[in-house]
């Protein structure tokens, strides 16, 4: 987080604390993971009293506007509710602008689903003010977060088919349908590789890929849709190769059956139907 946030941030976090409603806050996101950088915005949760929650959510607004000089953006997530508040804002400063994504968790039902999800696998490092203990308590009865775990039968079978699709769409020159089934694959190669190589328990998708291998990350990287097919089929003629190696390299591991005679089948009958791309 660069020099300018980090005050900003710390300019928000005493003018809370002056909130009765506040009663523990803590890091969320890189900051808490050590993977802050220039470019990370800053991410913050605030235990609310749950008498307090809905007054301290309605003067949440006037206190960042007492730190910034003007609210740009107020991004409101879906699951906002009774049990917590997600506001991501861009704020301008001095001519700048910068992200605070803030959290306003209930103390009343921290015990929600969702609201575990903001305290998971939290340490004693990462409280910020904590003057009764509360934020310590959740610390010592925290979730714990999982590594990655996928139906590899699932996973193949779902690559399979979507390969197969992509290859009419292709035949047809059909980019739009084509970019969905390519998104599809990748999601469904990312899922693959993350149960072989997925290390870190936090974090969702886009955190977890960035700790595989390198090259694994390179190849990847060419699932997405470009305006020009014949680029798309050699991307995708690499990435079934890629895919091929990844799954022999699971099932080696987990002990199922061999997948290559279907995979073969499918890649020759695509082969065909899209030869004259």
């Amino acid at each position: 987080m660069n020099a300018d946030l980090t005050k900003i941030t710390e300019n928000f976090l005493n003018e809370m604390k002056n909130n009765e409603g506040v009663i523990g806050v803590w890091s969320f996101g890189s900051a808490a993971r050590d993977m802050s950088d220039e470019y990370s915005d800053a991410d913050i949760v605030f235990l609310i009293n749950g008498s307090k929650f809905k007054e301290t959510e309605k003067k949440l607004e006037a206190v960042i506007l007492g730190i910034c000089d003007d609210i740009l953006i107020c991004y409101e997530e879906e699951f906002n509710g009774e049990s917590i508040i997600n506001n991501g804002y861009l704020i301008e400063k001095d001519n700048n602008i910068f992200q605070l994504d803030i959290f306003l968790l209930n103390n009343d039902r921290k015990d929600d689903f969702i609201c575990r999800i903001h305290y998971t696998d939290i340490f004693e490092r990462d409280i910020l003010f904590d003057p009764m203990g509360y934020v310590k308590e959740l610390c010592g009865n925290c979730p714990h977060g999982s590594l990655w775990n996928s139906n590899v039968s699932k996973l193949f079978t779902t690559y399979l088919y979507h390969f197969y699709m992509s290859a009419k769409y292709l035949a047809r020159k059909d980019h739009f349908k084509l970019n969905n089934v390519m998104r599809k694959l990748f999601e469904t190669h990312s899922s693959l590789l993350l149960s072989l190589y997925d290390s870190i328990k936090w974090g969702g998708e886009g955190n977890k890929l960035n700790f595989i291998p390198a090259e694994k990350q390179g190849h990847l990287k060419k699932y997405f849709c470009c305006e020009d097919f014949t680029v798309d089929k050699a991307n995708l003629l690499k990435e079934i190769e890629y895919f091929q190696s990844d799954i022999e390299e699971t099932v080696q591991s987990i002990g199922t059956k061999n997948y290559t005679d279907t995979l073969d089948g499918v890649k020759k009958f695509w082969l065909k139907t899209t030869a004259k791309i």
